[in-house]
């Protein structure tokens, strides 16, 4: 692991998020200073009521302030006007968050730093910084949300990713989008906390949701949102009737139709510390993601989390999922996932639980920080920036 960095991290999500930003800075902050900044956002401005809760929780971050998250970790809250893409808005915001980071800064004897950003939206304020190294780090193809507004994220990008010095992510077509702007990109996949979910392979207590839940049972966890194809669990819900579908995850849309299968459980949002507890439970998983623009560039931290309780999976025909095409069941359209559930359900080869498990561990974080810790050394390198004992220059 590097050492002896400060990393300023502008997140695509929060610090409590448990993705793959977040994670990296936790690792690294055991040797290195962090100052996490929490989403700036990259949703359009609408004003649909969906999108009011949102809204809400962004307005209340705005007065949250700054906090240390450990003695290495602080976590900055930026004060600034929640509306993108709007060049007046943000010359208006530059000159608040030049405040803010101007104090902020002194107070931590902050000078030679890494910037480390994780979302598009930090374009307008890269001349604030000036960092000894760049590093973007998309970890979705951002564009592609229906949320978002597409002309003005890939605008954003282009102008954060050409000016790297380093692009890290997490898909290989991402990297093909990026590699448009800029030669210096590698794929680093999630990684997983192969501890945490192997503890599914232990005699954990039921939840008290499932106890005398009807086996078997076919689970899926995460955010139930515009990816993941509702229809086809429904399809596998009415195939499979003997079954339970246990969904667990914050529905981020319309899951009614759902309402008149007796055989499906939308259980909601459950913390990450209970999930391996779920999955214990879970006798197959599936990941029935659409086939778009978006999942093409999905690389999905779920199939690895579920690997490691050695389970049998079934995955939808995306890309990132192919790659372990070895160790789990792959449906090429709606008809084949169907019956590869029913392949999985059937399966009773204990070799493969321990196979699976062998494949997933090779991407346990500690595992990914020491890869990411070589690519930012080759980048300071290529820089001829010394990492420790580096004495300040008039840049900084």
């Amino acid at each position: 692991m590097i050492e002896n960095l400060s990393i300023v991290c502008f997140g695509s999500d929060q610090w409590t998020y448990p993705g793959f930003q977040q994670t990296v800075m936790r690792h690294l902050s055991k040797h290195n200073r962090i100052l996490y900044v929490n989403a700036l956002g990259t949703r359009k401005a609408t004003f649909h009521h969906k999108n009011l809760k949102i809204y809400y929780s962004r307005l209340r971050r705005l007065f949250a302030g700054t906090r240390k998250a450990s003695d290495t970790a602080t976590v900055m809250n930026p004060f600034f006007v929640p509306l993108l893409h709007n060049k007046a808005i943000d010359r208006f915001n530059t000159v608040l968050l030049r405040r803010q980071f101007a104090h902020l800064f002194s107070a931590l004897d902050l000078h030679d730093y890494v910037l480390w950003a994780g979302t598009p939206s930090v374009a307008p304020f890269l001349c604030l910084f000036r960092p000894d190294l760049l590093i973007y780090n998309p970890v979705d193809r951002y564009s592609a949300f229906s949320f978002n507004d597409r002309d003005g994220v890939l605008r954003h990008e282009s102008t954060v990713a050409s000016a790297a010095d380093l692009i890290i992510t997490t898909a290989d077509a991402i990297k093909e989008d990026m590699t448009a702007y800029n030669k210096n990109c590698d794929v680093v996949g999630h990684g997983v906390m192969f501890d945490h979910f192997n503890k599914a392979m232990q005699d954990l207590p039921v939840p008290e949701d499932l106890k005398g839940i009807k086996k078997p049972t076919i689970g899926f966890f995460g955010s139930l949102s515009e990816w993941v194809d509702l229809e086809l669990i429904k399809k596998v819900a009415l195939r499979y009737t003997q079954a339970t579908v246990l969904l667990v995850g914050k529905a981020g849309t319309d899951v009614s139709l759902f309402s008149d299968v007796p055989n499906v459980s939308v259980l909601g949002f459950r913390d990450f510390d209970t999930l391996p507890a779920y999955l214990r439970v879970f006798d197959v998983c599936i990941i029935p993601f659409h086939l778009n623009e978006l999942v093409d560039a999905v690389d999905p931290i779920k199939l690895r989390e579920y690997l490691c309780a050695g389970k049998p999976v079934v995955t939808t025909n995306f890309r990132e999922a192919r790659k372990f095409a070895d160790f789990i069941y792959i449906g090429r359209d709606h008809e084949e996932f169907v019956e590869k559930v029913g392949q999985a359900l059937a399966e009773r080869d204990p070799n493969l639980i321990q196979e699976r498990v062998s494949r997933v561990r090779k991407d346990d974080w500690p595992r990914k920080i020491g890869l990411i810790s070589s690519l930012i050394l080759n980048a300071l390198d290529r820089k001829n920036i010394r990492v420790a004992g580096r004495n300040n220059t008039d840049d900084h």
